[in-house]
């Protein structure tokens, strides 16, 4: 019984072989996708799209050769030294392919395309905001409650100009508070387009500090009493305050007024109030006093 068994596996086994050996030796008629890769892409420009993306061909060949052949398969190299932006066509040449020759095999049907259509765009980049997302409520609720923020709150994107322009923000992955403590990290959702790099993976989880900036508002109008004369009649400040808040005020929110509780008479001294938005801080006014030039 077990001489028997070990009959069947050599039996099995010399099979194969003979099959392998015949399958090798046997000249064969296959579809083979070569792919289409480029060189020498000048820096200022990047291939917005490669049409077709592959050389669909037919060759003709023994087993063995087309095995050594998919062993080490090499695409079909097109050199951008001279390309320039829009449309540049690209005669295909079937004699690059040399590999195909060093293993004996020969080109029954060509591709159906007699170009290569390579669309060039300009490479720009821009920054983009980064928007967390949230893997539950309980998480998003407690980022909220914690005033915890994405750090840098931008990232520089790269990529074809006409792709990066429809780009305002990139998201994060799901943010899982159970993980916070031990990695206040999380990555950023890949790009879905291969054309478009990030500067960085990953971007940290902070508490939030807002960042406090100085600007500066000239020749305010000072508001006066009726037939009151004040030189100067304007004041100019020097404020500072979140930056989300001050960047969206104007000098039309300040209002300056000479202080109505002193006593106003020609070549007295006044002092200037300057009452700020909520948020704001003054930090310098020139001038701080104005001189009464007449009274009516």
């Amino acid at each position: 019984m077990k001489k028997k068994f070990w009959i069947m596996i050599l039996a099995f086994f010399v099979a194969i072989v003979i099959w392998l050996e015949i399958n090798i030796t046997k000249v064969h008629e296959v579809n083979i996708e070569i792919p289409i890769s480029i060189t020498n892409a000048p820096t200022a420009l990047i291939p917005l799209s490669i049409d077709p993306e592959t050389l669909d061909i037919t060759i003709e060949g023994t087993g063995k050769n087309i095995i050594f052949y998919n062993s080490k398969k090499q695409p079909y190299y097109i050199d951008l030294k001279d390309a320039h932006y829009g449309k540049n066509y690209y005669p295909i040449n079937l004699e690059k392919l040399k590999v195909l020759e060093e293993h004996h095999l020969k080109i029954l049907h060509k591709p159906a395309f007699e170009n290569v259509l390579i669309t060039m765009d300009n490479m720009s980049s821009k920054f983009v905001s980064v928007i967390p997302t949230f893997l539950d409520e309980e998480s998003e609720k407690f980022f909220q409650e914690n005033d915890l923020t994405v750090s840098p709150e931008k990232v520089q994107i790269k990529g074809p100009k006409t792709l990066l322009t429809h780009i305002y923000e990139i998201t994060t992955l799901p943010f899982n508070m159970k993980n916070f403590e031990n990695n206040p990290q999380i990555n950023l959702t890949p790009s879905a387009v291969k054309k478009i790099s990030f500067e960085r993976s990953l971007v940290s989880i902070k508490k939030y500090v807002p960042k406090i900036i100085q600007k500066t508002f000239s020749l305010l109008p000072i508001l006066t009493l009726k037939g009151v004369e004040i030189f100067p009649n304007s004041v100019s400040i020097k404020v500072s305050g979140e930056e989300e808040i001050l960047q969206n005020i104007s000098s039309t929110d300040f209002i300056a007024e000479i202080d109505t509780t002193q006593l106003i008479q020609v070549d007295s001294l006044i002092a200037v109030r300057i009452y700020l938005p909520e948020g704001i801080k003054l930090e310098a006014q020139t001038p701080e006093y104005v001189r009464v030039k007449r009274e009516q």
